[in-house]
């Protein structure tokens, strides 16, 4: 049976995997797809691990990850500063505040609530660009992002389940 140093090491190194799957959300929305979006909103991919860790493991995604991975999407995307920062963490408190709520559902209203808690921080980003650019933007592309953003939640939502159960598995001992 190994020590309790190696178990203390899978602890620290799986308290880094939902800064890592975020990180990775966002490389992924930001690659040029071109024609694969065409002239659709690419999904704000973020999303779905801000969601599933905020409910599942809040303590391993602080507020100031969030704020320094959405300042990072806005940096490597030369959008307003601040306005990824600002539809993160509307997610992420929206989601906190229904934690208890939301945890234990059937996937299916889990997705349906993702889908809400989506539909209103992005329409938050919506109003913050909007104001930015001093007139109301449309929003179509906003409402068709949050609709491909929640169609993805299911898959990519079951390999942060399989990942959440190695942690659970990892860090009982």
């Amino acid at each position: 049976m190994p020590g309790g140093g190696q178990y203390r090491w899978m602890r620290f190194v799986w308290a880094g995997v939902p800064t890592l799957t975020l990180s990775l959300a966002i490389f992924f929305t930001i690659l040029p797809y071109g024609q694969v979006w065409g002239r659709f909103p690419t999904p704000a991919l973020a999303l779905i691990p801000l969601y599933y860790w905020t409910i599942h493991r809040p303590g391993l995604l602080p507020p100031w990850i969030i704020f320094v991975l959405g300042l990072a999407q806005d940096l490597a995307t030369a959008g307003p500063v601040g306005l990824w920062p600002l539809v993160f963490l509307t997610a992420y408190a929206i989601t906190l505040a229904l934690r208890t709520e939301i945890e234990g559902l059937p996937m299916r209203f889990a997705w349906a609530a993702f889908a809400a808690v989506c539909l209103l921080a992005l329409f938050v980003g919506w109003f913050g660009a909007s104001l930015y650019h001093g007139g109301f933007l449309p929003g179509v592309p906003m409402a068709l992002q949050a609709l491909f953003t929640a169609l993805l939640f299911p898959i990519l939502g079951w390999p942060l389940i399989f990942i959440e159960g190695e942690i659970q598995q990892t860090t009982r001992h």
